[in-house]
C-alpha cells in the first residue's frame, strides 16, 4: 500500500532523506507515540522498518551551492528551490498497515513541518493511489530511489558481476523478510538489469555523523530498469517495503513497470 503526500517548501537541502525521515518520526508521535516508540525505541522489538519513500521535485526546480548546517559543522552543498507554485511528490510505500494507518492520521494532525535549519514544509494533500498487483514470478521494476546493495563487508556492489550481486541481493533479503515475516525468502529471487546507472548519494545520519565523525556518507547505489524473478509473494512484499538496504531512509522504492 502506499500514501502520496503533496508538499510545498521554499527550499530543501541535498540531505532530504533525514528531513523526510523526522517528518515521518513526528508524524507518527502525533497520532500514537506508543507506536513509535516500539518501532524506533524499543531493542526487544526492534525490527527492519517496514517501509520506503522517494521524494520527487517538480520540473522548474533550481539548485544552487549554498552553506548548509548539520548539526555544529557548516558545508557547503546543493539546495534545492521548487517553483512556489508547485508540489514535491513525497511517496511512502510499506506492506505494513498498521504502520500506514498511524502515518496517514499522524501527517492529517500534522500540517506544518518545520526544519532545523529554518523554514518548514507544508502538507498540502494526503492520499493513497492504486497499488499494482503482482501475481507473476518475473516482474519488471524501475526504480523510485536508488537501490543500495552492500557485501558483509560494506562494500558496495553494482550489477557489473551479476553473480556476486544476485548472492548479495538473495542474502539481504532473505534475511530482510525472516525479520518482516518470521519467514525468509520462498523461491530464491534472479536479478537482472535492463537500463542502469550508477547513482552515488550524499547521505547523513546522527549514528553516522558520531560513529564516522564526519557531516555526510557517500553511498554508491544502482538506479534504473531491471527484472526480478521469485516467488510473487515475496515480489509482492519487496514492492511494498523496498529493496536492498537502508529502505527506512529512502532508499530501494520500485514501481511496476
Amino acid at each position: 500500500m502506499r500514501i502520496k503526500v503533496l508538499l510545498k517548501a521554499h527550499k530543501i537541502p541535498i540531505f532530504y532523506r533525514n528531513i523526510i525521515m523526522s517528518l515521518i518520526k513526528e508524524a507518527l508521535f502525533r497520532y500514537n507515540e506508543v507506536y513509535l516508540n516500539q518501532l524506533y525505541h524499543d531493542e526487544k522489538t526492534k525490527k527492519p522498518k517496514p517501509f520506503t519513500f522517494s521524494l520527487v521535485f517538480p520540473k522548474g526546480t533550481k539548485t544552487k551551492k549554498e552553506k548548509i548546517l548539520i548539526e555544529d559543522k557548516e558545508i557547503e552543498d546543493i539546495v534545492f528551490y521548487p517553483p512556489h507554485d508547485r508540489y514535491i511528490n513525497l511517496f511512502i510505500s510499506s506492506y505494513d498497515f498498521e504502520f500506514l494507518l498511524n502515518l496517514y492520521n499522524g501527517l492529517l494532525k500534522l500540517r506544518r513541518f518545520f526544519l532545523s535549519h529554518g523554514g518548514h514544509i507544508e502538507i498540502e494533500r494526503i492520499w493513497t493511489p492504486k497499488e499494482k498487483d503482482i501475481k507473476d514470478n518475473k516482474v519488471i521494476f524501475k526504480t523510485l530511489s536508488p537501490i543500495l546493495i552492500e557485501n558483509k563487508y560494506g562494500k558496495p556492489l553494482l550489477p557489473t558481476d551479476l553473480e556476486a550481486y544476485n548472492r548479495e541481493f538473495n542474502i539481504i533479503h532473505d534475511k530482510k523478510l525472516k525479520e518482516l515475516r518470521s519467514q525468509g525468502l520462498k523461491d530464491s529471487l534472479l536479478f537482472e538489469p535492463i537500463k542502469w546507472k550508477k547513482q552515488v548519494v550524499k547521505h547523513t545520519l546522527r549514528k553516522i555523523r558520531e560513529k564516522l565523525g564526519k557531516p555526510y556518507i557517500t553511498l554508491t547505489c544502482f538506479e534504473g530498469y531491471f527484472t526480478l524473478q521469485g516467488h510473487p509473494e515475496d515480489l509482492k512484499i519487496l514492492y511494498q517495503a523496498g529493496m536492498g538496504l537502508r529502505t527506512g531512509q529512502g532508499f530501494g522504492m520500485v514501481e511496476v513497470v
